[in-house]
């Protein structure tokens, strides 16, 4: 697993910057890894999960919640959304999926990472839940629930992942660092799922 501070000299952040910078409109969508996610937050799976952003496009509060993220003793995948701008400048904003995470402690780092809501899923189905820092609903109110068939799934992974936002030739990218996807490896890969 990549949780050392550097790589080929670079720390975590540059090297996933330098790695998207190449991947970016150059790799196709990953089968193999978009199958994977939509397999854990299907209805199939019992698995407890939440996405939760950092709405920053900065690297440094992902890894700030990679630390917490393992203090937790939860598996977790990077996640990195790459679009640009209508003055056709590129955005990064990167956030996780966490395997094994309560309801509580999601909620709780959604609101430490300025987040209006997390996706969370457990038995009870696949939720857009609010942390309390939209005026509008009370931390815990569900904005929404989505259909967690597969195929629902696949036409609605993008609007899931990224909060229904239309964005400029948007790509989202899976980092895997060998601790979900099973493989065991060094240096984190990124898989293009959107």
């Amino acid at each position: 697993m990549f949780d050392r501070e550097l790589y080929k000299g670079k720390t975590y952040n540059k090297y996933i910057k330098d790695e998207l910078d190449e991947a970016y409109n150059t790799k196709k969508v990953s089968e193999y890894a978009r199958n994977r996610i939509i397999s854990s937050l299907s209805s199939n799976s019992d698995t407890k999960l939440a996405i939760i952003g950092t709405c920053s496009s900065s690297l440094d509060k992902t890894t700030e919640l990679r630390g917490e993220t393992l203090g937790l003793k939860c598996r977790y995948c990077h996640i990195v959304a790459r679009w640009t701008n209508e003055k056709n400048e590129q955005i990064d904003e990167s956030g996780m999926i966490i395997y094994g995470i309560s309801l509580k402690d999601a909620l709780r780092l959604g609101t430490k990472y300025s987040q209006d809501s997390v996706i969370y899923k457990d038995q009870n189905g696949l939720k857009r839940i609010s942390t309390g820092l939209n005026n509008d609903y009370v931390i815990g109110h569900v904005i929404a629930e989505y259909d967690n068939s597969r195929d629902a799934l696949e036409n609605d992974l993008e609007q899931i992942i990224l909060n229904k936002k239309q964005r400029n030739n948007c790509q989202v990218y899976l980092i895997d660092t060998g601790n979900v996807l099973s493989i065991s490896r060094y240096e984190p890969i990124l898989t293009r799922i959107i």
